[in-house]
């Protein structure tokens, strides 16, 4: 069974090729067949989710600057299925992707499911709906101010007398 890692990866390889075909068919890039890149997840966040080098990889082969390659890819995106919320360029010609919210829970939603089978149990998850968990037995999980309690004396904290 692919992963849904791999499948979005896949997508993203074909999202990638077809643009360079439609860059091409408007005039912004040379027709000429992509060199080898590679879709991956970035080790740092801040740079999305995926991340492609597709840009950098063709430079010397279209002859073209990496920055105007991504632009031109950039402009030739059709995600279609795919639950990109945005992409941007970013440093020498990276292109980063960054997934909507409802593709984490439907990965989350899937670990989840093969875990329990695995196990035998059917797992249960519920969220607030800010993508938090809700925990019943903390009162200010749910946006109420955990309680103060003093020991010591009647009217005042632990050790202090009054006057």
């Amino acid at each position: 069974m692919i992963s849904r890692f791999d499948e979005t990866r896949r997508g993203l390889d074909h999202v990638i090729r077809a643009a360079f075909t439609a860059a091409a068919a408007k005039g912004l890039l040379p027709a000429a067949e992509p060199a080898a890149y590679v879709v991956e997840i970035p080790a740092d966040p801040k740079n999305g989710d995926f991340s492609t080098n597709a840009a950098m990889a063709n430079a010397r082969a279209m002859r073209c600057a990496p920055q105007k390659i991504a632009a031109a890819l950039l402009e030739c995106f059709d995600f279609g299925e795919l639950p990109v919320e945005r992409c941007e360029m970013a440093g020498p010609g990276f292109i980063n992707f960054y997934m909507k919210q409802a593709w984490f829970g439907a990965l989350a939603a899937e670990a989840l499911e093969k875990a329990g089978a695995e196990l035998g149990v059917t797992v249960k998850v519920e969220t607030n709906g800010s993508g938090g968990v809700k925990n019943p037995h903390r009162p200010h999980a749910h946006g109420q101010r955990p309680r103060r309690r003093h020991r010591g004396l009647p009217g005042g904290r632990a050790g202090m007398e009054r006057p």
